[in-house]
């Protein structure tokens, strides 16, 4: 498998417990996606949402029914994504000497279609979740119609801290 664990090389910056890694995910504003297709690599900004049950993750993000995204899931649902937060420069006395704090997270999965409108709308009121504190959201039927909306099962997730 190409996204098989691999060790960090700054493993002093590596977070591993999924608590600490969706407190980092909670911080994020948006989500990218990493996708590859017959005309080579593509990266898209998302809003996201997901859902944690019994250790197992799962991202949700939307997008229309057609276009490259959707293409290029089609081809092959594999993906990598990665969210990054709370970014800060840290000086130092001579050029070398500066860096960049920051948290991140990088993930890889399959992404998955729903079709099924409750599996759509739990997976938009996922994402209107981290956006709104309304308890609960209903779609209307004719939104639910146009709009794709995709599961990411996540196999592999590592969160880093800098700074």
């Amino acid at each position: 498998m190409p996204n098989a664990p691999r060790p960090m090389r700054r493993a002093e910056r590596a977070i591993a417990a999924l608590p600490d890694i969706l407190a980092i995910l909670d911080q994020c504003h948006a989500l990218r996606l990493g996708l590859i297709g017959p005309e080579g690599p593509y990266v898209v900004p998302l809003n996201f949402g997901y859902e944690e049950k019994e250790g197992a993750l799962t991202i949700f993000f939307h997008c229309a029914k057609a276009g490259r995204k959707v293409d290029m899931l089609t081809v092959d649902p594999r993906v990598c994504f990665e969210a990054d937060c709370n970014h800060k420069l840290i000086s130092g006395n001579n050029p070398c000497a500066y860096s960049f704090g920051y948290e991140s997270v990088i993930g890889f999965g399959k992404a998955r279609l729903l079709t099924e409108d409750a599996d759509k709308s739990a997976g938009l009121s996922r994402i209107m979740a981290r956006f709104s504190p309304a308890p609960s959201f209903e779609f209307e039927p004719a939104v639910l119609a146009r709009t794709a909306v995709y599961a990411i099962d996540v196999e592999h997730l590592t969160g880093k801290r800098h700074g």
